[in-house]
């Protein structure tokens, strides 16, 4: 089972490459974000949201009640409803 060191060199040369350049591939993809928005929208950028779930999102944002007026509105708007 006397292997040719030679062939052994190059197989741990071709191996180590192969971690290298994986490792290179995995930093080009890392990126860093100043805060949770910024990356929310590149998620948001970066994913297709599927159809149904954007009509259900809408259908659900619809049925929720509008805001009231804030009292300061209320009392200082120049058009009383």
């Amino acid at each position: 089972m006397n292997q040719d060191p030679s062939k052994l060199h190059l197989r741990s040369e071709q191996a180590s490459e192969l971690v290298a350049t994986s490792h290179t591939s995995t930093r080009q993809a890392v990126r860093e974000f100043g805060s949770v928005e910024e990356m929310i929208r590149a998620d948001r950028e970066a994913i297709q949201t599927p159809e149904s779930i954007s009509q259900r999102l809408n259908e659900s944002v619809s049925r929720e009640p509008k805001p009231q007026k804030p009292w300061r509105k209320k009392i200082f708007s120049r058009n009383p409803e």
